[in-house]
């Protein structure tokens, strides 16, 4: 396999910065091997109805009185200014399964040190190919976790994740963090990991916490929550019923959530990501608006070619609702898998008012 390593980081957030002045990036700043070519996505809504406990709370804290506001931007800011990516193949059972792109920060001392970053795993909304993510994971990558996101094949078609990818990745990365021919040889830490999910993929996130299996993620009796998973981040997702309506209850045990949204999403509604945040049982929780942008606000390019488009065009740029997705996610999943006290604040106190383009209601 060849390690390939992308555009350092602070040209990316040049290229976020210069677009709220008003340009848009007309390529993916990411290159090389990640092509970002592949189908767009069809489905934008979670689907099925669920078992959990309890009703949801939904109540916002007042954080300002708990929580430092003086968080200095250089403590939330990627710890690291370059971000590695290789391909692979994810193996299970000796045998090879799903294609994927590990991304991973790239220090020089990455070898020598003694780095251990939690795994965070991907789930690809329906038919988007792995490589439109490419900007969004690098960025996270960028806060420290080696982020992986496969494409995955199911009985819904190409590229439609399941429930067990989870799992599965899990399994690898404990395989990969021991294996010396592989870069990140104990610099991975596949007993902390995290979820990061893109409309479906968000829904079968959302069900692997829950501890369900719940169709058109899952096909069978049942599914247990992997005990590795400590927190998660999800785009574009609720767990609205098509056609009848309705959101099941959350229980997400100590499994702390966010929901991170455009306000202009048109397939995803917005009603039904608020009813799936105020139905997730335990806190700590965050529901993020990003002024502006769209159900595709998180992959390389809105409206993908080959997915069924969002008739609401965003307002927000491109690359600046890739890097506001991002930032909001990893420091949601630093705050809450680290227990970063820093990311902590600026999730739940100080960035609502930092932040021009987000709309932030917590819990703790």
């Amino acid at each position: 396999m060849r390690t390939v390593v992308l555009m350092p980081l602070p040209i990316l957030l040049t290229l976020a910065a210069a677009a709220c002045g008003g340009s848009s990036p007309t390529e993916d700043t990411v290159t090389d091997d990640i092509s970002g070519e592949g189908e767009g996505e069809g489905e934008g809504e979670g689907e099925g109805e669920g078992e959990g406990e309890g009703e949801g709370e939904g109540e916002t804290t007042d954080t300002q009185t708990e929580l430092s506001t003086d968080t200095q931007e250089d403590e939330v800011a990627p710890q690291f200014d370059d971000v590695g990516v290789y391909q692979t193949t994810i193996t299970k059972n000796g045998k090879n399964g799903d294609a994927a792109d590990i991304y991973y920060p790239n220090p020089d001392d990455l070898e020598t040190g003694s780095y251990s970053f939690p795994v965070a795993i991907l789930l690809q909304g329906a038919k988007v190919d792995k490589g439109y993510y490419s900007q969004f994971c690098t960025l996270v990558a960028s806060y420290g976790f080696v982020v992986v996101v496969p494409n995955h094949n199911s009985l819904s078609g190409k590229n439609f994740t399941e429930q067990q990818v989870v799992p599965d990745i899990i399994a690898f990365m404990k395989v990969e963090d021991t294996n010396e021919d592989s870069t990140l040889q104990g610099s991975a830490d596949p007993s902390k990991v995290v979820l990061l999910g893109h409309s479906l993929g968000g829904v079968a996130g959302m069900s692997v916490i829950r501890g369900v299996c719940q169709p058109p993620t899952c096909f069978g009796l049942s599914f247990n929550t992997p005990k590795e998973v400590t927190a998660a981040a999800f785009w574009g997702t609720n767990l609205e019923t098509p056609i009848i309506g309705g959101v099941p209850d959350t229980n997400n045990k100590e499994i702390a959530i966010a929901l991170v949204q455009g306000t202009l999403d048109g397939m995803a509604k917005p009603s039904g990501t608020e009813q799936t945040y105020n139905k997730i049982k335990n806190p700590p929780k965050a529901l993020v608006w990003v002024e502006g942008a769209n159900h595709y606000g998180i992959t390389n390019e809105n409206n993908p070619a080959g997915a069924d488009k969002d008739s609401k065009q965003p307002t927000l740029t491109q690359a600046v609702a890739i890097e506001t997705a991002a930032r909001w996610s990893a420091l949601f999943l630093r705050a809450h898998a680290l227990d970063d006290t820093a990311a902590k604040a600026y999730v739940h106190a100080s960035g609502d008012d930092l932040d021009p383009n987000v709309e932030v209601t917590s819990a703790l």
